[in-house]
C-alpha cells in the first residue's frame, strides 16, 4: 500500500477516537448530572414532612470524567435532619465522580469540607433549640 492510504487511515482512527472520546466525556457528564439531580429532588421530597428546624447548607461537589471537571456550589435552606442526609449524599456523591480525572486532588477537601459542614450543621441547630425554635 502506498503511504498516503496509511496516513489517512490514520487520521480517520484519530477522528474516530476523538469522536468517540468526546461522547463518552459527554454522556458520562449528563448522567453525573442527571444522578446530582435526583439527590436534591430526593432531599427536598423528603423535607415537606421533616419537624425539624430550619438550617443553611452549603457544600461543593465535585465531578470528573478524564479531561474535564466540574463544581457545583449548592447554598439551600432545609430542616436540620434532612440537610445532614443530603450533606452526607452529597459527599458520597463526589467521592463517587470525582475520582476519576483531574479533580481526584480535590477529594481530600471533600472531606475536610464535609466535615466542617457538619459541625456548622449542629452549631445552627443548637443555637436554633437555644433560641426556642426547635424542638
Amino acid at each position: 500500500m502506498d503511504n498516503r492510504v496509511y496516513f489517512v487511515l490514520l487520521l480517520l482512527s484519530i477522528v474516530a477516537s476523538t469522536w468517540g472520546g468526546v461522547r463518552f466525556v459527554l454522556w458520562m457528564d449528563r448522567v453525573g448530572e442527571a444522578s446530582l439531580q435526583r439527590i436534591i429532588e430526593a432531599a427536598m421530597a423528603h423535607a415537606a414532612t421533616d419537624p425539624s428546624p430550619i438550617v443553611d447548607l452549603s457544600f461543593c461537589t465535585y465531578r470528573t470524567c478524564i479531561a474535564f471537571w466540574s463544581q457545583t456550589q449548592h447554598r439551600i435552606s432545609l430542616p436540620y435532619d434532612t440537610a445532614s442526609i443530603l450533606l452526607k449524599d452529597l459527599h458520597h456523591y463526589t467521592l463517587r465522580w470525582g475520582w476519576l480525572g483531574p479533580a481526584m486532588i480535590l477529594l481530600p477537601w471533600s472531606f475536610l469540607l464535609y466535615a466542617f459542614e457538619r459541625w456548622r450543621l449542629r452549631r445552627q441547630l443548637r443555637n436554633a433549640t437555644e433560641a426556642g425554635r426547635g424542638p
